[in-house]
């Protein structure tokens, strides 16, 4: 007859295996709680929703995840919950990207974009949209209401970058009769630092704790996690080696 370990041995593997959760929710939230970071870092730079974006000569000292450190770059977000959202993009050599909440993929655009350059305006649709789809625009489906636009301008001059980066514009469709001003800022601090590296939450989850969001917004259902995967709280180590404890159900 098998017997159970002693008492101070489950508790060390009941320990060991929520730990491992732990672990894998901290991982497959990452991208996540990363955007949604550049969100907020982005809301409090004042690029806002739909109409803002930071231009931004990325130096070594602001801590990213995939930026250049000596590139010039145009930074914004949106949010298509209320409909549509247009993006539009200069002619020349700019570069970039739309990635939505949890950090996938939906577009590029500029040089690498199908418009190779020439400029464009893109029309992002909201999740499960069914109204009306203009021409004139190049037309892609969100798979989540919130959205990162990311563009750079490489060249020999970094002056050069941001004064064409600045011609870049975000508003809601359909536009207005007055051409939409989308407000910009330039930064050179060093304080810009959206990645989860600093993100700590109490056991609440839904609080403010030492000066950072706690996320609290969920993928949705077609990327939580599943039966096989990690859905409750846990106790995890993150990259400054503070623990974060947060109950999920």
């Amino acid at each position: 007859m098998k017997r159970l370990p002693p008492p101070d041995e489950i508790a060390r593997i009941r320990r060991e295996a929520l730990l491992n959760r732990a672990v894998e929710a901290y991982k497959f939230f990452y991208p996540t709680l990363s955007m949604v970071l550049n969100f907020e870092a982005l809301d409090g730079y004042g690029a806002k929703a739909n109409r803002g974006f930071l231009i931004q000569l990325t130096t070594p000292d602001i801590v990213t995840l995939t930026q250049n450190s000596d590139t010039p770059y145009g930074l914004g977000w949106g949010d298509a919950t209320d409909g549509p959202v247009v993006v539009e993009i200069p002619a020349g050599p700019v570069m970039g990207v739309v990635d939505d909440l949890n950090f996938r993929f939906v577009t590029n655009m500029g040089l690498v974009g199908d418009e190779a350059g020439a400029g464009a305006r893109y029309l992002l649709l909201p999740p499960g949209y069914e109204g009306e789809v203009p021409d004139g625009y190049l037309v892609r489906r969100l798979e989540t209401n919130r959205f990162l636009v990311c563009a750079r301008w490489p060249a020999p001059d970094p002056a050069t970058g941001l004064a064409n980066l600045r011609s870049l514009r975000m508003y809601r469709w359909p536009r207005p009769m007055t051409r939409p001003r989308t407000t910009s800022r330039t930064s050179r601090t060093g304080s810009w630092s959206p990645t989860p590296a600093s993100w700590t939450a109490p056991s609440g989850c839904g609080r403010r704790s030492s000066g950072r969001s706690t996320w609290t917004s969920r993928p949705p259902s077609s990327t939580r996690p599943t039966a096989s995967s990690p859905t409750s709280a846990c106790a995890a180590t993150v990259p400054s080696r503070r623990t974060t404890t947060c109950g999920r159900s």
